[in-house]
Formats: C-alpha cells, structure tokens, sequence
C-alpha cells in the first residue's frame, strides 16, 4: 500500500472514498490525528489516485452521494453495536488498533528473543546473563565498572555481544515500554517499507549505540533504548521529507519517548535497578535515525523536483 495524502474531516474523506470506488480503485482510510489518510492498495493506480486527490481538494464536490457507492470492501472500519459482543470485539481489536499496518515478523521475533531473555533473567539466570549477553563479560559487583578499555571477548569472535545487549532487560517497566514502542515502531518501518530495512537499522544503530554506551559511560547498560530513538529519529525525518513512505508519528509515542528519555537522564533505572538503560546510546540512536532517514528521503525529494 502507498498513501496519497490527507484530508481534513470525515464527510470530505468519505466524499473522496465514494468517488475512489466509482474508480474501481481499492483503499484503506485511517484516522490519523484529526486526518484522514488514504492508502492505496496496487501500485499502479496510486499515481492515478493521487491526480484524482489534488483535484478534489480544488473542488470537493460535495454533491456527490458518499452513500451511493458500488459494492465492496468499505474502505472506513465499521460502527460497532452497542452490544456486550461488539465491546469484547473491540477489546480484543485494541492492540490491531495501534499497529494498523499490521505486526511484522521481524518486530514479533525480536519482541520474542527479549521476553525469552527477560524470563531467564526472573528463573534466576541474572550472574549467566550478564557474562554471556551484555557487550562484554561482568556481574553485579563490577557494574560501575569505569568506561573504556577493550572488549576481549568480541576479539575472541564473540560478536553477538556488539547487539545483544538490546535484548536485555531487567524489571517490568523497561520491558513495558521497550515492548510497546518496538511493536508501534518496528511493525511501521516494516509494513511501510520493508522488514530488511528494519534489520538494518536495528544491527547498525544497535552497535553503534552501544558502542558508544560503553566507551562513555562502561558496560552497566542494557536495553533497546538507543535502537528505538534511531527509529524514532528515522521515522521522523522519512515522514517528514518524503511522505508517501506513509511513515508518520503519533503525539503518544512522542511522549511516551520524552518520558523514556528523561527515566534515563535522570538516572532513575540505574539507582533502582543498578544497570543504566543508555542515555548515550540513545542520544547516539536519535543523531544516527535522523541522519539515516533525511539521507534516505532524498531520492524521493529529487523525483518531486
């Protein structure tokens, strides 16, 4: 599916989707911050499409009977009853809600490998963890170890440790969050791109972010928290500078990112939980995703010059 564009209330929007119909051309409409957004489903008639919006704009025409549209898949999600039934539906619906491009595969394994992980961690497996999986062999006593020095277990081969560290996670809370913006903002890149770009940059600025995590601040550190603010930095700069990639954020995850952000600074984790969630690392993931995303809008920029 390719996006087209937004229009700005529903009666526009349902206008639009009736004349699409007429068009035989088959969509998707979401409500997107007080917009609606319209997907195009076959890639040859998402430039057809998108001549038929910019007209509309011109001229919405609102004579048009948005109810007298052929048969079909209804582009807009159906009202619910008001009936117990339909309420259990709609529960049920609530996570779909938040990733309507649906929960990519890539996203649903590494949200697996990081529950398995964590679950070892509360089977009593902590010290096993700490030697095998952060970025370089230690235990609760040597957590504030000084940052620098080598990484000799990566020089003897063990490279899973550049990565792994993103796995790891402690107590419920960072578990909650990581979960909740890896499913939101992994399952976007992947359904709107691909799930190749979203290993990429999951490899890429996981390694580089911790890294930077160690050398700066030493090897106390877990957590995806430098891999999400490169996916958020990306996201935003690709929504931004190249919007049909259909890449956007919502206000929520900017929030629920800002308090991620100011947990860490504030170093709340670590004094509770001894192990830092990588303030460094996330602001090395932001700097890295922002890059990553402009640089990668630009061929679209140029085809609309």
């Amino acid at each position: 599916m390719r996006l087209i564009g937004h229009l700005p209330n529903e009666t526009n929007a349902r206008t639009f989707s009736s004349h699409l119909l007429r068009q035989n051309i088959s969509h998707e409409v979401e409500a997107e911050g007080g917009q609606w957004a319209f997907w195009i489903h076959s890639e040859d008639q998402w430039r057809p499409a998108l001549g038929m919006l910019a007209k509309f704009r011109e001229q919405p025409h609102p004579e048009l009977d948005v109810y007298d549209a052929p048969s079909g898949p209804n582009p807009f999600p159906a009202e619910a009853e008001e009936t117990p039934e339909a309420e259990l539906a709609n529960h049920k619906a609530l996570l779909l809600a938040t990733v309507p491009y649906g929960a990519g595969a890539v996203t649903l394994v590494l949200i697996g490998v990081s529950l398995a992980v964590t679950f070892l961690v509360w089977a009593g497996f902590e010290e096993d963890v700490l030697r095998d999986l952060l970025i370089t062999s230690v235990s609760f006593d040597s957590l504030n170890a000084r940052p620098g020095g080598m990484l000799p277990e990566i020089t003897h081969g063990e490279f899973w440790r550049l990565l792994t560290p993103t796995l790891v996670n402690f107590d419920v809370l960072p578990l909650l969050f990581n979960t909740l913006l890896l499913l939101h903002l992994g399952s976007m890149i992947e359904g709107r791109l691909s799930a190749g770009r979203l290993g990429l940059l999951f490899i890429v600025i996981g390694v580089a972010s911790n890294l930077a995590q160690f050398y700066l601040c030493g090897p106390g550190f877990c957590g995806v928290a430098g891999v999400l603010f490169g996916l958020l930095g990306f996201i935003w700069m690709r929504g931004r500078f190249d919007p049909d990639s259909g890449l956007y954020l919502r206000s929520q995850t900017v929030a629920l990112m800002l308090v991620f952000y100011v947990i860490g600074l504030a170093g709340t984790y670590s004094a509770v939980f001894k192990l830092s969630l990588g303030t460094v690392a996330q602001t090395v993931g932001l700097i890295m995703g922002l890059a990553w995303g402009y640089l990668s809008s630009l061929p679209a920029q140029r085809g609309k010059a």
